[in-house]
Formats: structure tokens, sequence, C-alpha cells
């Protein structure tokens, strides 16, 4: 999914696991805050991995969008270990599961449980 600089900060909304591009604010901040953001998260030992829909474009070049962000922190300081961004929906699972293994050995995205969302 190419784009150009002019898509940087722009917003997206979730269309089922689709981002879709949406200029009119009101209707994106109802979805932002009334829709799903949180794609899964896991915690173990003080650990939490969280796996969001960020919503906004965060990439500033000609590269794919950046609207999924996977991050591990420690609790209850919230002290930020690790973040790694996606441009879609499978990616941002699939580098959920791959820091999940980072941190906890054996995991399978079939540990997830993707049907709360």
């Amino acid at each position: 999914m190419s784009n150009s600089t002019e898509n940087y900060l722009k917003n997206y909304i979730l269309v089922g696991k689709t981002p879709v591009r949406c200029d009119d604010f009101k209707k994106w901040h109802k979805a932002f805050i009334n829709g799903p953001r949180k794609l899964v998260e896991t915690e173990r030992d003080r650990l939490v991995i969280s796996t969001v829909f960020l919503g906004i474009n965060h990439q500033y070049n000609e590269r794919d969008l950046i609207l999924f962000e996977t991050m591990a922190f420690r609790t209850p300081e919230f002290e930020q270990v690790d973040c790694e961004r996606y441009s879609n929906w499978d990616d941002a699972i699939t580098g959920h599961v791959k820091m999940c293994q980072q941190f906890f050995g054996e995991y399978e995205e079939s540990d997830l449980f993707l049907d709360q969302l």
C-alpha cells in the first residue's frame, strides 16, 4: 500500500480489519473513541505486550502507512521495553506474536484471544 507525504498524520478508521482514510474529523473521532483500537493484549510476569490501531498515519515519507503498534512495557511503572509499528492488521498480529515469543518463549497466534474484538 503506497502513499505519498500527503497522507502523513492523516486520520484513518478501521472497517473490519482494513484501515480507511477518513477526512471527516467528527466521523473519525467518533469511530476512534467508540471503535476497537486494541487488537490484543498479553500480560505475564509484570510485562504487558499490547497491539493497537493508532488511527493516525505515523509514516512521514512515501513508504507504507504506519497505523498499528505493538508495545511491550513493564507494570506497574509502564516503562517501555520495546516497540514496533506496522502497516496492516495481519502484520500487527504477527508482530504481536513475535514480540510475545521474544519475551515469553513459546507463543503461537492460537494463544491470542482475537474473538474479544
